[in-house]
């Protein structure tokens, strides 16, 4: 039977139909992009390398870099799969106490919500009540992910376990262990993360979560005076009593008393897409590393970032990149080093194979340049 008609054939259409696609698209970005006011240290975060950052989410909420649009699909895709094997586990016959429960831990200013607490029987058949988190995962982090051993090597994961041990212990109750169970997003597999005994539930941790409210509290006290700062600032900014030019000054002189924590070493791994970043690095220049003003090397590192995300598909890419390595590793010492220009930061690392050292690279391009690509 004969479907596919000559191109001749086609009549004009007559009528277009909306594209539903993009219908849904726009939905979800729209209420995914909106940038809500952060009152609070959030579990999901507590855990994060830079005290900062953490700072910065709740008294500089409004300057947040928006997300990519793409990401935010790939966080709703997560959220959905998540609300889904929440779903699978009741229907798997696990008996459910609590869905969606609002945790808080006063004194650091700590919340969050908790996906479920079940009942669980132990191999002695006694009941027990059982936190359980959930997370959705990319296919590389979900493979390299076993154990909570695996969580606390990489800066992304480490967040995971400081959050199971705020679920264990908080103002509402305390758990002796919980469940962390995680989806693979690409293949809808399943598995639970081991305790470093290897264990299916993860134990609390008393001294680490003792040092993630110690952090809560002084980041706690630090936001207070940001806050009170900042109302001082409005007040003066309504005020009556000065001019305009004076208002400026006082409130020049307002501003440079806001309080943040010391920043970390740059890191790519932890700074590479923090959406403060911009607020971060300004004028920071020589305290991130040294300066690159060869065009030989910004020559080289374009050619690198063009064919860096597209070498897996092209074997012309994967050609381009390979010569722009090579001039990389001519170019730059075989050391740990952060270097920044007007368009990137970059930083170079030692890494082994087989028992040779060779130099690896991560590159950050500049708000600027990412504006402009």
């Amino acid at each position: 039977m004969q479907i596919i008609k000559p191109q001749e054939e086609f009549l004009a259409r007559e009528v277009e139909y909306p594209n539903i696609a993009d219908k849904i698209k726009n939905k979800i970005i729209s209420e995914k992009s909106k940038n809500y006011a952060c009152n609070s240290l959030w579990a999901s975060e507590c855990g994060h390398d830079c005290t900062r950052y953490l700072v910065y989410q709740q008294c500089n909420w409004e300057e947040a870099k928006p997300t990519d649009e793409n990401l935010l699909l790939v966080f709703n895709e997560g959220n959905n799969q998540e609300e889904q094997l929440l779903l699978d586990l009741q229907k798997a016959g696990i008996k459910i106490k609590d869905l969606q429960v609002s945790i808080k831990i006063a004194e650091a200013n700590i919340t969050g919500k908790l996906d479920c607490v079940a009942i669980c029987e132990n191999n002695k058949g006694e009941s027990a009540f059982l936190p359980v988190e959930i997370k959705s995962m990319s296919d590389i982090v979900f493979n390299s992910v076993n154990t909570v051993a695996d969580f606390i090597k990489y800066p992304w994961t480490k967040k995971y376990y400081a959050q199971m041990q705020c679920y264990l212990k908080n103002d509402a109750w305390f758990y002796p262990e919980g469940y962390f169970l995680a989806k693979n997003k690409s293949t809808g597999a399943i598995k639970l993360i081991k305790d470093f005994d290897g264990g299916n539930t993860i134990k609390f941790n008393e001294a680490y979560w003792t040092e993630l409210v110690k952090r809560g509290r002084e980041i706690k006290k630090i936001v207070l005076q940001n806050k009170q700062i900042q109302m001082n600032i409005e007040n003066v900014k309504h005020s009556e009593v000065f001019t305009d030019e004076e208002k400026q000054l006082e409130i020049n002189d307002l501003q440079q008393q806001f309080i943040y924590p010391e920043r970390i070493k740059y890191d790519l791994k932890v700074c590479k897409g923090c959406k403060y970043e911009h607020i971060c690095i300004t004028d920071l220049s020589s305290s991130i590393g040294n300066f690159i003003n060869n065009e030989s090397i910004i020559e080289a590192i374009d050619s690198y970032i063009a064919t860096e995300k597209d070498r897996e598909k092209y074997k012309e890419a994967e050609k381009k990149y390979q010569a722009a390595l090579a001039t990389l590793k001519e170019l730059f010492p075989l050391e740990e080093k952060i270097y920044f220009s007007k368009k990137y930061i970059f930083q170079t690392k030692i890494k082994k194979l087989k028992g040779n050292q060779y130099l690896a690279f991560e590159v950050n391009r500049t708000e600027d340049q990412k504006q402009d690509a």
